[in-house]
């Protein structure tokens, strides 16, 4: 089988739902391209569309509320963990521990999710993966990483990675990516903060949907944040 074979594979899969948010498609595609990757011994690959998987999940838990999927999304993140180190190398637990950091926050396990993300941003400063050695890339693993410290108790250090994310973010090129990001740490800030300071989330709610009204592709996003501007207002 092509060496390739597994990321395009892989790269429909995240097409299907970003563009179609057609979730089931893109689950047998990640059958697919996992089957692909291991035939290669791509590790890392297959470690990655793992991660994928679990995010699919938890896409599917936002859509249908059903705490199952929640429990598969986490036996996916740890599946890419364990796949990654097949390959003997410490960059390739970067995204992995990101993944599980998420998993174990949509569990409402604040403690665990802060150890994973704390040790995912460690490495992306020490030891990146080549292909994601990017400020951009750590500025959104450090929003991800901010709101868990905020709701596991520490506002003050989550308050200063939240505002150095958006700075790095805010300063990058504007595409599809960073629009993604960007207006995401926005929506994980106010979500983070609702409760304490109303008129300040609603300043970064506000900044995230002008991103989103701003590029068409963000149609997930779009849904995301009509979801969270829902939760926060009930």
């Amino acid at each position: 089988m092509k060496p390739q074979r597994g990321r395009e594979i892989h790269q429909k899969a995240v097409e299907a739902v970003e563009f179609n948010q057609n979730f089931i498609a893109a689950l047998n595609l990640i059958n697919e391209a996992q089957d692909a990757y291991i035939s290669n011994e791509d590790y890392l690959g297959a470690s990655e569309i793992q991660g994928y998987r679990s995010l699919v999940y938890r896409q599917l838990h936002d859509k249908s509320h059903n705490h199952a999927y929640l429990i598969l999304a986490k036996e996916a993140a740890y599946s890419a963990l364990e796949l990654a180190k097949l390959a003997n190398n410490e960059s390739a637990l970067a995204l992995p521990y990101r993944d599980l950091g998420q998993a174990h926050a949509e569990l409402e396990e604040w403690a665990q999710a802060v150890d994973n993300q704390e040790k995912s941003l460690k490495i992306f400063e020490q030891n990146p993966p080549e292909i994601h050695d990017k400020d951009s890339v750590r500025a959104e693993i450090k929003g991800r990483l901010a709101f868990v410290l905020y709701k596991n108790g520490d506002k003050e250090r989550a308050r200063e990675l939240f505002d150095e994310a958006i700075s790095t973010l805010e300063n990058e090129k504007r595409d599809y990516e960073i629009d993604v990001w960007l207006s995401g740490v926005h929506m994980r800030t106010a979500e983070a903060m609702y409760a304490d300071n109303k008129e300040e989330a609603n300043n970064h709610l506000q900044k995230a949907k002008e991103i989103i009204d701003s590029n068409e592709k963000l149609k997930l996003r779009k849904n995301q944040w009509e979801a969270l501007s829902a939760q926060l207002a009930s």
